[in-house]
């Protein structure tokens, strides 16, 4: 998509930094392999590249710009919730005890 649609925006969502990444480098590296290792070549130059990101402008001209964004969620466990008895919880609706 990033080779063949002008101005288009793609957006990574995975579930760790480290896949997040490494999407976003596959993406690079079969962007490369359409380009024949030479972007210039099929008019394609990069604007901004880092960890997280790669905006390219395109051979349609100035306005064709195109974005790959990587977006890594942070899973994680929830603490343990200290249940008092006889008292409900505002999110949960869990009591202990007798109702």
């Amino acid at each position: 998509m990033l080779f063949a649609a002008p101005q288009v925006e793609i957006s990574i969502y995975s579930t760790c930094k480290r896949i997040s990444q490494k999407l976003l480098r596959n993406v690079q590296k079969f962007f490369m392999m359409l380009c024949a290792q030479d972007p210039a070549s099929q008019g394609f130059r990069v604007i901004r590249q880092n960890m997280e990101e790669v905006v390219m402008g395109g051979p349609d001209g100035v306005g064709d710009v195109r974005v790959v964004n990587s977006y890594p969620s942070k899973v994680g466990l929830l603490p343990p919730i200290a249940l008092e008895c006889g008292v409900p919880h505002p999110v949960l609706s869990v009591y202990c005890g007798s109702v």
